[in-house]
């Protein structure tokens, strides 16, 4: 009965820290993908607000997020030793990084490009 009772004890513990981990690895994911979202929105809306060119802001918001998420990867977690590098993690900030610059991108064909006058009557 004593044995018993320790294996559920053991497997109970395994799949807690198997949940805990998981969360762990989701809670990662997401803040790589605001971060991707984040520096792409903001780079490409100061790029449209320099040149007024829509393209080019969208392409220099997701040029600029990706390379924040391989840099991060590359440098901070594999060349430092600060933290685990992560193929995933640079992919998931780089899908973030698409999603916030086409964000911009129709943020600014809405607001900018077909602005139309407002008529009062």
């Amino acid at each position: 009965m004593k044995k018993l009772i320790l294996i559920a004890l053991s497997v109970l513990t395994f799949s807690t820290k198997a949940q805990s981990l998981k969360q762990e690895i989701i809670k990662r994911d997401n803040l790589h993908y605001m971060a991707g979202v984040n520096i792409s929105a903001a780079t490409s809306s100061f790029v449209f607000y320099k040149t007024k060119r829509p393209f080019l802001s969208c392409l220099s918001g997701f040029v600029v997020g990706s390379i924040a998420g391989i840099a991060k990867e590359a440098i901070w977690d594999k060349r430092m030793h600060l933290g685990t590098c992560d193929n995933g993690a640079a992919f998931t900030t780089m899908w973030g990084s698409l999603t916030g610059s086409l964000g911009a991108r129709i943020s600014i064909n809405i607001f900018y490009e077909k602005k139309q006058p407002l008529i009062v009557e």
